[in-house]
């Protein structure tokens, strides 16, 4: 995997965009070198590093967990074959749509992230030139100063 960016301290805040929106050639070191099944175990690789660095955030914990029970109830309607649990499979997956689709108007896009911490550093941040390890470090001491300050403000 010498031809790819495997780590979050390698891919940019471009190609992070580029791999979210399913183009995981962008994990190639060189666009023209490597094959499609490469760059799907190079994102497997760079997300694992993203999961080791940062962990796995609360609302895509509760995804999870709400997956997992929509799977167990799945399988215990082909056991028992009990069509009753119809009404809670059809429940819990509207429930996990309206979660998935309030989290994205909520939500910050990394393009936004990227103005707003470029405002609080005082220049434009440049996303082909910035690592989304360099990124979230930002953001986080960002967060940390702001805690400070709101600590200091209040005592």
């Amino acid at each position: 995997m010498k031809d790819y960016n495997i780590h979050i301290e390698d891919v940019t805040v471009y190609a992070w965009k580029k791999c979210q929106s399913g183009k995981l050639e962008y994990t190639r070191k060189d666009l023209n070198k490597g094959t499609p099944e490469d760059d799907l175990k190079a994102w497997g690789l760079v997300y694992d590093s993203y999961i080791k660095e940062f962990g796995i955030g609360s609302e895509y914990a509760y995804i999870l967990e709400l997956q997992s029970d929509l799977a167990i109830l799945k399988l215990d309607l082909i056991i028992t074959e009990n069509r009753m649990l119809l009404n809670k499979i059809k429940a819990l997956n509207v429930e996990i749509e309206n979660y998935l689709n309030r989290s994205q108007e909520n939500g910050t896009d990394i393009t936004t992230t990227l103005i707003m911490v470029g405002k609080w550093l005082g220049y434009k941040v440049p996303e082909r030139e910035t690592t989304i390890l360099e990124l979230y470090k930002m953001i986080d001491l960002i967060k940390k100063e702001s805690d400070k300050n709101k600590t200091l403000n209040n005592g």
